[in-house]
């Protein structure tokens, strides 16, 4: 047992240094944990009125993000998702607004349903 001692001896209980905690400038973005926004159903059939409506309302919704007005065109894109939830571009026009609004979570959720419709056609 000596012999073992020797070759290892034993050390008092060694204190681990604790760095210091570096304080930071930078400011972070509250995370944006709102519901999501409605999607629509892409298995629905979509009448010509409801492909001229959604254009229509797209053609809205990028008059309000040309004037800042980011909450009205996400209603307006809104609307024309669920007037045609068959369109890809809908979804993901209605990400690029949200990134404007610093909300990643919400572009992330429409940039995902935005490949589901590309994908279920």
């Amino acid at each position: 047992m000596e012999d073992l001692e020797e070759v290892h001896p034993k050390h008092e209980e060694e204190e681990e240094e604790v760095p210091d905690i570096i304080e930071s400038d930078i400011e972070l973005d509250e995370p944006d944990n709102e519901p999501p926004q409605k999607m629509g159903k892409p298995s629905i059939e979509v009448t010509e009125e409801n492909c001229d409506a959604s254009q229509e309302a797209r053609i809205q919704a990028m008059e309000a993000i040309s004037e800042g007005k980011y909450n009205e065109a996400i209603e307006h894109l809104t609307k024309a998702i669920l007037l045609n939830p068959t369109s890809a571009i809908m979804y993901a026009t209605r990400p690029t607004v949200y990134i404007k609004m610093k909300k990643p979570n919400a572009a992330v959720r429409d940039a995902n349903a935005a490949l589901e419709v590309v994908t279920h056609f």
